[in-house]
């Protein structure tokens, strides 16, 4: 929150008189702007034996499956606003709504409540916010493509519930407390030697605007090995066509700042972003130490897609990509490989589990089988 909602002034966090906690407080009027937390709402719709599941056409998690569920409207109750989900999300007509699961998640601020329904028929209807619907058996759910922690929890609840008593005449309500995976800390400053101690041990930040620095270390996380690069023909194809035009170029950190502000930019079914003016100021400082780079794809001058990261030793930590052209982004991927292997790098750290790199060949690391950290640097071109 930047300003008043009353007044459009600007606001700032102080602790209000007689309060314990941080607000935005507007500078001018002395308005007091409190966020509370969000209640998610959904269901477990069932059809013969069946779990009804939404594959997600919306970040976070584009791509992954979820039980249909969303944000709790005004002057709805909860299972009114999970019957609407579960119609807006998968056309599906629902009955019979039975309060099943409570899982506070504090660190995003909300409260996942989830119902077991039944469904009136069969047939489904996607919605915008869904590229598809499906009925899956039990030992059908795509368990690695699960996209949040609160509904693995509550499927694995609702299974072994029905294994025990498949009327659920004895069913309990379930209730946990999420902990983000992977969140070590909370605060210290983002200079240039903390971000390198940081990523040297496989930390890294990630926070939104008006949040405190948030450091992660997320187990599993995503990597991607530069000889299991899926270099589809389509995408070889389209790199000739590219090579082969002159107006195109790819360059490195021509204009790394200007990478980052792409990325930053907003995208379509994508609410804000977590590359913050403080986060371009810390990056560009790791890239004028040489520890920080950007490809960067160009039809003339004109900056297309790109994407940038960390580069320590011989480990690349990949931060974030953008494109303004069909594969532009792949492309510049595809650039990347070719520079790390020519440098005989064997991963990219992609922290983050996306549907977009897992297509490129991208998989799950453990702790267990860290990479290697060596500290030998790469003298880029």
């Amino acid at each position: 929150m930047k300003f008043c909602s009353s007044c459009a002034s600007p606001v700032q966090q102080v602790i209000p008189a007689g309060d314990n906690r941080l607000r935005w407080v507007c500078a001018h009027c002395k308005a007091i702007h409190y966020q509370n937390p969000n209640m998610v709402v959904g269901t477990i719709s069932t059809w013969n034996d069946h779990i009804l599941l939404c594959r997600r056409a919306i970040e976070p998690r584009y791509g992954f499956w979820t039980l249909p569920a969303g944000f709790l409207e005004n002057d709805e109750t909860t299972a009114q606003g999970a019957e609407r989900e579960t119609l807006e999300e998968a056309g599906a007509r629902i009955d019979r709504l039975k309060p099943f699961a409570m899982i506070d998640v504090p660190h995003v601020n909300q409260v996942h409540l989830f119902y077991r329904a039944q469904m009136l028929e069969e047939a489904l209807d996607p919605g915008e916010e869904s590229l598809e619907a499906k009925l899956f058996k039990a030992e059908e759910i795509p368990w690695e493509q699960i996209a949040f922690r609160t509904v693995h929890k509550a499927l694995r609840w609702f299974l072994e519930d029905h294994a025990q008593d498949p009327s659920f005449e004895r069913s309990v309500f379930h209730y946990d407390v999420c902990e983000p995976n992977g969140l070590l800390c909370a605060g210290l400053d983002l200079s240039a030697a903390r971000l390198i101690e940081a990523y040297q041990k496989g930390i890294f930040p990630w926070y939104s605007e008006g949040q405190p620095v948030l450091w992660w270390s997320p187990d599993p996380r995503m990597v991607l090995y530069c000889d299991a690069f899926r270099f589809h023909r389509s995408l070889q194809k389209r790199v000739r066509a590219f090579h082969a035009d002159p107006s195109w170029s790819l360059q490195i950190s021509r204009d790394f700042v200007g990478v980052m502000k792409a990325c930053a930019a907003p995208r379509s079914a994508q609410s804000g972003t977590w590359i913050t003016p403080a986060m371009i100021s810390a990056y560009s400082g790791l890239q004028r130490l040489g520890y920080a780079q950007s490809i960067e794809l160009r039809h003339g001058d004109e900056l297309m897609a790109g994407l940038y990261g960390v580069c320590i030793g011989r480990m690349f930590f990949g931060e974030s990509m953008f494109t303004r052209v069909k594969d532009g982004s792949k492309i510049a991927l595809a650039a990347l490989i070719k520079l790390l292997v020519n440098e005989h790098f064997t991963m990219i750290d992609c922290q983050q589990q996306t549907e977009h790199l897992a297509l490129m060949g991208a998989r799950h690391l453990c702790q267990r089988s860290p990479p290697d950290w060596s500290t030998r640097s790469l003298d880029w071109p």
